[in-house]
C-alpha cells in the first residue's frame, strides 16, 4: 500500500514539474517573440516537428503498452482504449508531414516511419483477431522481437528528423541574433527532461491503473460472489450510517421485498413500508433497543409485497464500529417462506399418509381383505388389522408368524397352502388359490390367497393376500341350486311349448272343424239362441288359436337359434308385405317405401318384424280412409347415439314406419310393447296383445331398440334403431 502511495506523489509531482518548465519555456519565447518573429516562427516550427515526433512515439509506446496490457491482464475491456491510442497515430503523422512539407529530407523520414508503423500496428490488429485461439500467445512471442527492433527503427528515424531539425533550427540562429544560441540549446533540454517526465509518469500510471484494474476486478468479483451468495441463501442485507444518515439495500434485499433491485432510493421509511402492521411496531421498538444494546435478538416478521405475495423473512440487526471509529448499523434478513411451506407441506403429507393408512385399514375391513409380509433382512412378521379380525381376534392378539397362521388352515388345505405359498418359496411362483379356515370361534371360512416378492431400497419383502370369500362361495352354492331350478323350469316349460303348438290346438282344430260342420248343413235348423252360441264358440276356438300361434312366435324369438346374415332389408320387406297382400288389397292401403340398406340380421326374424308392424297399422286404419303407411329410412340423431355409446353414426340404422291411422295417446308408448296389453276394445279391433312384444324382443335380439309416437285422429309411428353389424352375434 505504501508502494503504491509513494508512486501516486511521484506522478503528481512529475507533472507539476513538467506543467511548470512548459510554462516556463512559453513565458521566455513569448518575451523573443516580437523581436524575431520570422526566426521564431521557424523555430516554432522545428519545436513542433520535434515535439510531434516524441509525441508520436509517445503514442506509439502506450499503443503497446495497451496491447501488451490485453495480453497480461486478459482483461477485454482494453481493447477499446487500444484502438482509441491507435487512432491518434495517424493525425500526429500528418500533422507533421504538414509541418515539413518545406523540407523534404524531414519529409521523406516522416513517410518511412509512416510505413514502420503501419506495418506495427497491422501486425497488433491482426493479433487481437486471433487473440482466443490457442496459436495467439505464440505468435505474439515470436514477433516480440521485431516489434523491438521496428520500435528502434522508428526512434532512429525520429532522432534522424530531430537531428535535421536541430541543423535547420543552427543555420537560422547564426542567421538570427547571437544572443539567442543558447535558446535552441535550452529548448532541446526542456524538450527531451519533458519528455523524459512524461516517460516516468506515464509507467506510474501504467503501473498505478494496472493495480487499480486488478482490485477493480477482484472487488467486482466478489460482489459477485457476495451477491450470487445472498440470492442462493434466499437473504438479503442493509447497512445504515447514523453519522450521515444514509442507508444501502443489497440487490436480493431489494428482490425479497417484492421490488427490482435499485428502483427506488432506500430509505427506513420504504423498508418498514412492506411489512405488516402486527410485526412493523415490535421491529421498530427493537431497532430502538440496537444503540444502547449493540444487537437485537432475531425475529421473524411477515410481509406483503407490491404484488400481493405474502412471505416470512427471518429479521437480525448488529451495531458495529468501523477502522476509523465510526458507528454502523448492518441488517440481515432471510426468507423463511420456503421452509415454511415445506414443514406445512410435510405436515399434510404426514397428516395424509395417516388417513392413507386409515382408509388402507378400512378399506381392508370392507373389501374383506388382510395380508401377512415378511421382512427377509429383519427376519420378522407383521399381520394387518383385518387379518386379525379374519382369524377372530382383536389386532396384535398374539405374535405373527407363518407358522401361527398355518394352525387356522384345514387341514387339508395345509399342504397346498405350504408347498406354493409358504415362505421356503422365495420366489413369486404362486398364482391365486383358495384355501379353507376355521377361525377363533369355529367358523369355516373360504380364503383365496396370492404371494407377491419385491425389493424397494435394497428390501426384500414378501406380502402374502388373503380375501374372505366365504359370502360369495355361499352365494355361488345357492346359484347353483337355482340354475338347477330353473334348469327343471327351463324343461318344463320346452314341454309346455310342445303341448301348446300340438296337443292345444288340436282340440281347438276339432271345436272349429264341428263348428263348421254344423254351419254348412242346410237341414239343421237351429234354435236363434243357439246358433249365436255356436258363433261365440267359433269366435273363441279362433281368439286361443291365435293366441297360441302368438305365445309360439314370441317364445322361438326368444329361444330359437339366431343366425345372423348379412342381407337386403329391401328384399325382406318386399317378402312381408306379400304376406300380408290379401289384408293391404282389401283395405285399398298405399304403402310408401324408399330403398333400405344391406344389415346383419336374422332374416325371419325381421320379416316377422316388418309384418308385424305393417299389420298393426293396417288394423288400426281409420274407417273409410285409404292407409297410407310410409317407410322411411331416417339420418341418426346425437341424441339417439346416447342410447348406443359403443357405436358411431355409420354403425346403425335408423327405420320409421309411419300411418295416418287412429293414433294413441302418447302416455300410453311405453305400455303398447308390454306382453298382452292392449290400448282398444278386441271386439271391435282383433289381436292378442303379443304382436308389438314380438317387435320388441326382435329389437332385442338385434341390439337395438323400438320406439313409438302416436296422436290420436292423426296416426302412429314407429321407429326402430339396429347396428348394422352387431359386435357380438352369440346371444
Amino acid at each position: 500500500m505504501k508502494k503504491f502511495r509513494f508512486s501516486e506523489n511521484i506522478l503528481k509531482i512529475s507533472l507539476i514539474v513538467a506543467i511548470f518548465l512548459l510554462l516556463g519555456i512559453s513565458g521566455e519565447n513569448y518575451r523573443q517573440f516580437n523581436s524575431y518573429t520570422e526566426t521564431q516562427e521557424k523555430i516554432n516550427e522545428s519545436y513542433k516537428t520535434q515535439a510531434n515526433l516524441q509525441a508520436l512515439l509517445y503514442v506509439i509506446v502506450e499503443t503497446e503498452a495497451t496491447h501488451r496490457s490485453i495480453i497480461v491482464t486478459n482483461e477485454r475491456k482494453l481493447i477499446e482504449k487500444y484502438f482509441e491510442k491507435k487512432a491518434k497515430i495517424q493525425p500526429q503523422i500528418n500533422f507533421l508531414k504538414k509541418l515539413t512539407k518545406d523540407n523534404p529530407y524531414s519529409r521523406n523520414k516522416i513517410d518511412s516511419i509512416q510505413r514502420i508503423v503501419n506495418q506495427r500496428i497491422d501486425f497488433l490488429d491482426n493479433h487481437l483477431k486471433i487473440y482466443d485461439s490457442a496459436d495467439s500467445n505464440l505468435i505474439y512471442k515470436q514477433n516480440l522481437a521485431s516489434s523491438a527492433n521496428l520500435l528502434q527503427e522508428i526512434e532512429r528515424l525520429i532522432e534522424e528528423v530531430v537531428k535535421q531539425e536541430d541543423n535547420t533550427l543552427h543555420k537560422t540562429k547564426d542567421i538570427s541574433d547571437k544572443k539567442l544560441k543558447i535558446t535552441p540549446l535550452l529548448l532541446l533540454a526542456v524538450v527531451l527532461f519533458s519528455i523524459f517526465i512524461f516517460i516516468i509518469s506515464s509507467i506510474i500510471l501504467y503501473r498505478y491503473l494496472q493495480n487499480a484494474r486488478r482490485n477493480l476486478s477482484q472487488s467486482q468479483i466478489n460482489n459477485m460472489i457476495y451477491e450470487q451468495s445472498e440470492r442462493i441463501s434466499r437473504s438479503g442485507h442493509w447497512h445504515f450510517q447514523p453519522s450521515t444518515k444514509k442507508i444501502e439495500f443489497s440487490s436480493n434485499l431489494y428482490r425479497l421485498l417484492g421490488f427490482e433491485p435499485n428502483s427506488f432510493k432506500p430509505s427506513l421509511k420504504k423498508y418498514l413500508s412492506v411489512i405488516d402492521e402486527a410485526d412493523r411496531s415490535q421491529l421498530i421498538a427493537n431497532l430502538k433497543k440496537l444503540k444502547s444494546e449493540g444487537s437485537i435478538p432475531s425475529m421473524d416478521i411477515n410481509i406483503t409485497t407490491p404484488s400481493g405475495e405474502s412471505r416470512c423473512l427471518r429479521f437480525i440487526a448488529r451495531l458495529v464500529t468501523d477502522e476509523n471509529g465510526n458507528d454502523l448499523i448492518i441488517g440481515a434478513n432471510k426468507d423463511l417462506t420456503f421452509e415454511i411451506e415445506t414443514n406445512k407441506e410435510l405436515n399434510e403429507l404426514n397428516s395424509e399418509l395417516k388417513i392413507s393408512n386409515s382408509i388402507y385399514k378400512n378399506a381392508e375391513s370392507i373389501a374383506m381383505i388382510g395380508s401377512y409380509s415378511y421382512d427377509f433382512d429383519k427376519k420378522k412378521f407383521a399381520f394387518s388389522d383385518n387379518l386379525f379380525h379374519i382369524l377372530g381376534y382383536l389386532p396384535e392378539s398374539f405374535e405373527a408368524s407363518e407358522l401361527k397362521f398355518i394352525e387356522f388352515i384345514h387341514e387339508d388345505d395345509r399342504s397346498v397352502f405350504i408347498e406354493h405359498m409358504g415362505l421356503h418359496q422365495a420366489v413369486n411362483k404362486h398364482s391365486m388359490s383358495r384355501i379353507r379356515i376355521i377361525d377363533k370361534n369355529g367358523n369355516l371360512k373360504y380364503l383365496t390367497s396370492n404371494k407377491k416378492i419385491f425389493k424397494e431400497d435394497e428390501k426384500k419383502i414378501m406380502i402374502v393376500t388373503l380375501k374372505d370369500i366365504s359370502e360369495e362361495v355361499m352365494i355361488s352354492k345357492r346359484l347353483e341350486e337355482k340354475n338347477e331350478d330353473l334348469i327343471k323350469s327351463n324343461s318344463e316349460l320346452e314341454s309346455f311349448n310342445h303341448i301348446a303348438s300340438h296337443d292345444l290346438q288340436e282340440p281347438l282344430r276339432k271345436i272349429q272343424t264341428f263348428i263348421s260342420r254344423i254351419n254348412v248343413t242346410d237341414n239343421v235348423n237351429l234354435p236363434p239362441l243357439i246358433a249365436d252360441y255356436l258363433s261365440r264358440i267359433a269366435s273363441a276356438a279362433n281368439r286361443m288359436q291365435n293366441l297360441v300361434i302368438d305365445l309360439l312366435s314370441f317364445s322361438r324369438a326368444s329361444k330359437e337359434n339366431k343366425v345372423f346374415e348379412n342381407y337386403d332389408l329391401n328384399i325382406i320387406l318386399e317378402d312381408a308385405i306379400q304376406e300380408l297382400q290379401t289384408d293391404i288389397q282389401e283395405k285399398d292401403a298405399q304403402i310408401n317405401a324408399v330403398n333400405l340398406p344391406n344389415s346383419t340380421v336374422i332374416p325371419f326374424q325381421f320379416q316377422q318384424l316388418f309384418v308385424n308392424l305393417l299389420s298393426n297399422s293396417l288394423k288400426y286404419a281409420k274407417e273409410d280412409v285409404q292407409p297410407i303407411i310410409t317407410i322411411q329410412n331416417e339420418s341418426i340423431s346425437q341424441k339417439d347415439l346416447s342410447s348406443f355409446p359403443n357405436y358411431k353414426k355409420n354403425e346403425l340404422v335408423k327405420i320409421s314406419f309411419e300411418d295416418n291411422g287412429i293414433g294413441f295417446d302418447q302416455q300410453y308408448a311405453d305400455n303398447i310393447f308390454i306382453l298382452f296389453k292392449r290400448l282398444h276394445d278386441r271386439r271391435r279391433y282383433s289381436g292378442t296383445g303379443i304382436g308389438l312384444a314380438i317387435c320388441k324382443k326382435i329389437l332385442q335380439n338385434h341390439k337395438g331398440q323400438i320406439y313409438a309416437e302416436g296422436k290420436p285422429g292423426i296416426g302412429s309411428k314407429f321407429t326402430i334403431i339396429f347396428p348394422v353389424s352387431p359386435n357380438n352375434n352369440s346371444f
